[in-house]
């Protein structure tokens, strides 16, 4: 069985994913929520043309309305995913940044404890 190493990238990768998954989830959010609300407002609004066979169905403006508060609470719920997202990579960047400076501040202990001095 092989020692894992640590590899700094690795963070660093992940950090850049979460920033990719922050920039996207606010629209994300946004759709799914305006979506959900065009969804269940339609069928509410024409839930006596559900039934019948001769009325068609009909999009009508207060559902448009009530899609778009939708679509704006989806964008409120998303910037505060999005902040977590933002949060959690840098935390991922300082405690990196961390390493990588107690790492080159080691270094020279190191050199000098091997050498006697």
């Amino acid at each position: 069985m092989s020692d894992t190493k640590y590899d700094a990238s690795i963070l660093q990768q992940y950090a850049d994913d979460l920033y990719t998954q922050a920039s996207w989830v606010i629209v994300r959010m946004a759709l799914i929520y305006g979506l959900v609300t065009f969804a269940a407002f339609s069928i509410f609004a024409n839930s006596n043309a559900l039934f019948r066979s001769n009325v068609k169905f009909t999009i009508q403006p207060g559902v448009l309305l009530f899609a778009v508060i939708g679509a704006l609470v989806g964008a409120g719920v998303g910037r505060t995913k999005a902040f977590k997202l933002k949060l959690e990579a840098q935390t991922l960047l300082c405690q990196r940044q961390i390493e990588v400076n107690t790492r080159t501040a080691a270094k020279p202990e190191l050199t000098s404890a091997a050498t006697g001095r």
